[in-house]
This record gives structure tokens, sequence and C-alpha cells, in this order.
């Protein structure tokens, strides 16, 4: 008996065998990368829009207050808004307008001195009473 030629019979088997497992096992490694990275990529895709969304408040203050000295006429927070929403979806042209308008008002509010809430931004609400 040739253990050289045994050896050779069974790695020709096996072979096949193992590079099919090595195959499906790379694959399935791939797509779980594929899947971790695409949501790191929303998420870093989602910082992105709102820090164009606080850029953007601060650049609606600045075009009020220039507005109001030009024309000499006052704007409210309505058209601020707007003007903040047309910047952003100028950038993002594919961002669902009622997402973009829902990270704006989440924005405002975080933010002191601006929005409806102004300074009166809230700290931890405990059963339904701010604290």
């Amino acid at each position: 008996m040739d253990w050289g030629q045994l050896g050779m019979d069974i790695l020709a088997i096996l072979l096949p065998v193992i590079a099919a497992i090595l195959t499906a096992v790379i694959s399935w490694g791939a797509t779980k990368l594929a899947k971790k990275w695409g949501i790191q990529l929303d998420l870093s895709k989602d910082a992105t829009i709102r820090m164009a969304i606080r850029t953007a408040i601060g650049g609606a203050e600045e075009w009020a207050a220039r507005k109001m000295k030009l024309e000499d006429k006052s704007v409210d927070g309505a058209e601020k808004a707007k003007w903040v929403h047309d910047q952003v979806s100028a950038l993002w042209p594919k961002l669902l307008p009622d997402s973009l308008d829902g990270m704006i008002d989440e924005e405002l509010a975080a933010m002191a001195g601006v929005g409806a809430t102004e300074d009166r931004v809230v700290g931890v609400i405990t059963n339904g009473v701010s604290e």
C-alpha cells in the first residue's frame, strides 16, 4: 500500500469540501461585517446631518439678523425653520421632509437660547414632572 498515494487521494476528496466550507464561512462573515458597517455608516450619516442642522440653525439666526438690518423686517421662528429645512434638504435631497423636520425640532429643543423653548430646556422628566 502506497501511503503517499492514499494521502493524495484523501486530499483530492477533502479539498473541495474544505473549500466549500471556507467559502460559506467567509461569505457569512462578510455579510455580518457589511451589516455592521452599514449600521455604522447610517449612524455616521445621522450625526453628520444633525451637525449640519445645528450649523444651519446658527446660520438662520445670522440670516434673520441680516434680513432685519437690510429690510427692516423681523423674521419669525417658522421662517427660520423653513430656512434651516431648505439649507439641509439642499445637501440631502433624498431625506424625507418629515424626518428632517423631526430632526430640526429635536436639535432646536436641545439647544439653549433658540427655538420655542429658548432657555427653558428641561432636564430629566420623571413621571411627567420635569426636574
